[in-house]
């Protein structure tokens, strides 16, 4: 194929560690290898107008949090809320608790398009997700 010819430049990152790759935070070093920290230079003065949902950090706790990871956060398809995309990187079941909601937030369990949102309960402040083994669930947060 046309694509293989030519100069190419590839990055490698090997790390070394003691047993299996799913205990050893393998998966979050390949993130931040694949996506490193981007520093921007902010003006002085500048104001963000920022919604209760752009406010919106989200964070996993529980059990599960080493291998149920966020992959991505994005404005929602119909232009209210955010979605974010959590999935199960081990191939092991697992529950995590969905925090840093804003005060008043609704949250729904859609499919990827966005479609057929199901809500989900809030307690204390964060919803309880539970994954099978590969799993991606999209996050709806109004």
């Amino acid at each position: 194929p046309i694509a293989d010819r030519g100069h190419h430049e590839i990055s490698v990152s090997l790390v070394p560690h003691a047993g299996s790759w799913r205990y050893a935070g393998i998966v979050q070093q390949a993130a931040s290898f694949n996506q490193p920290l981007l520093a921007r230079v902010i003006k002085p003065g500048h104001k963000a107008s920022t919604t209760k949902v752009e406010e919106f950090k989200p964070t996993l706790t529980g059990g599960a949090a080493a291998h149920i990871l966020i992959a991505g956060m994005k404005n929602a398809v119909a232009g209210k809320g955010r979605v974010v995309r959590i999935y199960e990187a081990a191939g092991q079941a697992g529950s995590v608790s969905l925090q840093g909601l804003p005060a008043d937030a609704e949250v729904f369990l859609t499919n990827p398009l966005e479609e057929q949102a199901q809500p989900l309960p809030i307690a204390n402040g964060e919803v309880a997700l539970s994954f099978r083994a590969w799993e991606v669930k999209t996050i709806l947060v109004k």
